[in-house]
């Protein structure tokens, strides 16, 4: 046997004349780095291809709306302009100061970093400015990752951009988490997200909580805390309306039926019996404008023989404001005040109510969810049951 030499592999290798024996080369690793630099250059692109910068308030549009965040996430960190300094053929980066105040740093959103970079490089640089830990640790740490079964997801998020787009769909300011659900999109820091699943919720103290499979419309995927996705979007998140005639079918209206209002009034009688109700509202339905029907109130029995004034209306389908009416008097029965006359009408109408609770209930309506509510007289809000 030929005992293999230095000399002898020398040799052979300067006779490989297919470069058998030369290692292959691995290419360098994508570093968080290149990542920050891939995204910067897309805001490049815009810009080249707009000549203007991506406009952050463009909500019809919310591939630009993303790149407008993700250039001020850029501009509001140090660590970035440096990193970035040699791609910036725009002077985007120039001129930025530095926060000279602790308000000036609180204004700077360094979250946005998590619309910058994929779920799994949010460690490029260190954050010397967080939270102390919650005593309370979660029992699982939510991690983003890549989407295998992305493909069945992508046609929605298409359809929900188009739906936008077109008016079907508008963007509201988040509120409560009560509000999210299985199948409903939410935007968060300009991102689009669709909640695909809700795992079973359990009662924690701040209220129910439990898993999602949340699908990002980049292709990654989280399994948030219902109350963690609620955090992200509380600070200018936005929840996503269903289509405006998925509404209409789920109450059975037809596109073209005559409109109606759900009103809320408010009385000023002197009546003492009355005076002290401090949320003495009445929830009523018209299908005329409700201006004038809180103007008559004064001759009208139902309106307890007194001035009142319009507090809130919520135009609807005719056919879907009666049915709202009714689920808001069967929901705000026990404070019912019922006002009874020897020769006249009754007033039924009136609720020692506060104005919020009803406006929280009638968005309950709209998502399906207030059976799964009851009204506490006691403490005036609106309690799971």
């Amino acid at each position: 046997m030929t005992e293999l030499t230095k000399e002898l592999l020398e040799q052979l290798k300067a006779e490989d004349a297919h470069g058998l024996l030369t290692p292959e080369t691995k290419p360098e690793p994508v570093t968080n780095a290149d990542i920050l630099a891939n995204r910067f250059e897309e805001i490049n692109a815009f810009i080249d291809t707009h000549d203007r910068r991506p406009d952050p308030d463009n909500r019809d549009d919310i591939g630009e709306f993303q790149l407008g965040h993700r250039l001020q996430a850029i501009l509001d960190n140090s660590e970035y302009r440096s990193a970035l300094e040699h791609l910036d053929r725009h002077e985007l980066l120039a001129g930025t100061e530095e926060a000279e105040s602790i308000e000036d740093l609180l204004a700077g959103d360094t979250d946005l970093l998590s619309g910058l970079l994929d779920p799994e490089a949010a460690d490029l640089f260190d954050l010397k400015h967080v939270p102390p830990p919650s005593k309370e640790s979660p029992d699982k740490v939510a991690q983003g990752e890549p989407c295998e079964d992305f493909d069945q997801f992508e046609p929605l998020f298409a359809m929900c951009h188009a739906d936008i787009r077109l008016g079907r769909r508008k963007l509201e300011k988040f509120q409560n988490p009560k509000y999210i659900e299985q199948g409903k999109f939410y935007v968060q820091r300009g991102v689009l997200v669709y909640v695909a699943e809700v795992g079973e919720l359990t009662q924690k103290p701040k209220g129910l909580d439990g898993r999602l499979r949340c699908i990002y419309e980049n292709g990654t995927e989280s399994d948030l805390l219902l109350h963690s996705l609620a955090r992200g979007l509380y600070d200018g998140g936005k929840t996503v309306t269903e289509p405006e005639d998925v509404i209409h079918q789920r109450f059975e209206i037809g596109d073209h039926q005559r409109t109606g209002y759900v009103y809320v009034a408010r009385t000023h009688s002197d009546n003492p019996q009355l005076v002290k109700f401090k949320h003495l509202h009445k929830i009523g339905y018209t299908t005329n404008e409700p201006e004038g029907r809180v103007a008559a109130a004064a001759n009208d029995a139902t309106f307890l023989n007194a001035l009142a004034s319009l507090v809130d209306s919520y135009e609807m389908p005719a056919e879907y404001a009666k049915k709202v009416e009714t689920l808001l008097h069967a929901f705000f029965s026990e404070v019912r005040l019922d006002v009874w006359y020897e020769n006249g009408p009754s007033a039924r109408e009136w609720f020692d109510v506060p104005r919020d609770a009803i406006a929280e209930a009638i968005e309950l309506i709209g998502t399906e969810q207030l059976n799964n509510y009851r009204y506490n007289p006691l403490t005036e809000r609106i309690d799971l049951s």
